[in-house]
C-alpha cells in the first residue's frame, strides 16, 4: 500500500475523530486550552500534515495533467504552512492564527482547487471532493465541519484509480443510460 493512500486514510481517520470531538463537547476557547484544546490542535495537526502527503494520490488516482500538478504542490506548501502554525499553536497552548495559518488555508484552497478544475474538465467528479471537504471543515469547523472531511478522505483512500475513472461522469452515463 502506498504511503500516500496510508496518509490519506489517516487524514480520514485524524479529521472524522477531530469532527466528532467538536461536535461531541464544549467550544475550545482561543487561549488557555487544557487538554481538550491540545487534542482538538494535535489532531488537526496530524490531519493537515497526513493531508500534506495524501494529495500526491491525487495526482494518480486522477491522472492529473500540468494545471493539477501544479495545484498539488501548491496545497502541499499550504497545507505544510497549517501544520507548522498548529505546532506553534500547541506550544504556546493557545489559538495563534496568524498570517502563517492564513496563508496556509490560502494556499490549500487555492491548490485543491486547481486540482478540481483539472480534474473536472475531464469529467473526474471525485476531483472536486477535497476542496469542498476542506470548505466545510474549516467553515463548520467548531460545528463538526471535519466529520465531511474526514468522509472524503476516507472515501478517497479506498478508491482505487480505476474507481475514480468509474465515478466519471462519461462513465456513469455509459452504464447507466443517462
Amino acid at each position: 500500500m502506498p504511503i500516500t493512500r496510508i496518509a490519506a486514510a489517516v487524514t480520514g481517520l485524524a479529521c472524522f475523530a477531530l469532527g466528532v470531538l467538536t461536535l461531541t463537547g464544549p467550544t475550545v476557547p482561543d487561549e488557555h486550552w487544557g487538554t481538550r484544546g491540545a487534542v482538538v490542535n494535535g489532531l488537526g495537526l496530524l490531519a493537515f500534515a497526513a493531508m500534506a502527503l495524501a494529495v500526491d494520490l491525487l495526482r494518480t488516482q486522477l491522472d492529473l495533467r500540468r494545471l493539477g500538478r501544479a495545484g498539488t504542490g501548491v496545497a502541499r506548501v499550504g497545507l505544510v504552512l497549517m501544520s507548522v502554525e498548529s505546532i506553534a499553536s500547541e506550544l504556546h497552548g493557545g489559538d495563534t492564527i496568524g498570517a502563517v495559518f492564513m496563508l496556509g488555508l490560502l494556499g490549500s484552497v487555492v491548490g485543491l482547487a486547481l486540482i478540481g478544475i483539472d480534474g473536472l474538465r475531464r469529467r473526474r467528479l471525485l476531483a472536486a471532493l477535497p476542496l469542498l471537504g476542506l470548505l466545510v471543515g474549516i467553515g463548520a469547523g467548531d460545528h463538526g465541519g471535519f466529520v465531511v472531511l474526514g468522509l472524503v478522505w476516507s472515501t478517497l483512500a479506498a478508491t482505487d484509480r480505476t474507481g475514480g475513472a468509474a465515478l466519471s461522469r462519461s462513465n456513469i452515463s455509459e452504464t447507466t443510460g443517462v
